[in-house]
């Protein structure tokens, strides 16, 4: 399979297109996609496109094959750099002419925005990639997946057996990744990890609690304290002391 990637005015005569229909073509209506120009790429996919499967009996079963279909999609773009994950082109024509029927089934919200921002992008960096219904899974595993192996001291903390485990860790909330990924921190691993540490040593119902309050807290941390000194367990307590804190006011 050949990857292709938009021209950057494809990309906004795409969205213009949208708007005029109404994004009928995005709800299903059919319609036809505009010829619009694009760009070879130098990826080589191994092999065909996977099957993203959506199960869309409600909104939390949607969600719940975000893990395997983020490992799918890792897997398929083994030589994607994260200079070319950041390209946005490459996304929209992902989501437009290879995974449009996984986009329909994992965000079928009608809404304008909920549109624009999960088939284009809406706002920039590691935010806007967040939202994208491809790059936010491309960028789950590649932030995430073996720990050990991207941040070698993180052994002495913790080694999981499964390599996608603060991935999955990372999928489990929506308002996790929003947290963890869209503030400044996101790809400071050091910070990403201690934080999924805190919540891989909670059971479940802990973790629902503290999804909503981690992101904050690290800002928080940042704030007033300096880390960069801080290394493996001593960065997971740091943040745990602070999860205390601030649940108790």
């Amino acid at each position: 399979m050949n990857i292709r990637i938009y021209t950057s005015s494809s990309v906004e005569g795409l969205q213009d297109w949208a708007h005029d229909t109404d994004w009928g073509w995005y709800q299903g209506i059919d319609e036809e996609l505009p010829a619009l120009p694009t760009l070879p790429t130098n990826l080589s996919p191994a092999g065909s496109a996977p099957l993203l499967m959506v199960d869309d009996s409600s909104q939390r079963s949607r969600a719940g094959g975000d893990l395997a279909n983020a490992i799918a999609v890792y897997r398929w773009l083994p030589d994607l750099s994260p200079v070319q994950a950041s390209d946005v082109r490459l996304w929209v024509w992902l989501c437009h002419h290879v995974f449009q029927e996984y986009v329909r089934a994992r965000w079928p919200e009608g809404s304008p925005e909920s549109l624009r921002s999960h088939w284009f992008f809406k706002g920039r960096g590691l935010g806007a990639l967040r939202r994208n219904a491809l790059s936010r899974l491309w960028w789950a595993v590649h932030l995430t997946q073996n720990p050990v192996g991207q941040l070698p001291e993180w052994g002495s903390v913790y080694q999981p057996s499964d390599p996608f485990e603060y991935t999955a860790l990372l999928l489990e909330r929506q308002d996790v990744y929003q947290a963890l990924i869209e503030r400044s921190f996101g790809s400071d691993r050091r910070l990403l990890f201690a934080a999924l540490e805190y919540l891989r040593q909670r059971n479940e119902e802990e973790r629902g609690k503290a999804s909503k309050q981690i992101g904050k807290e690290l800002n928080l941390i940042l704030r007033y304290r300096d880390l960069g000194w801080l290394r493996g367990k001593f960065i997971v307590d740091a943040v745990s002391r602070s999860m205390e804190l601030g649940a108790q006011g």
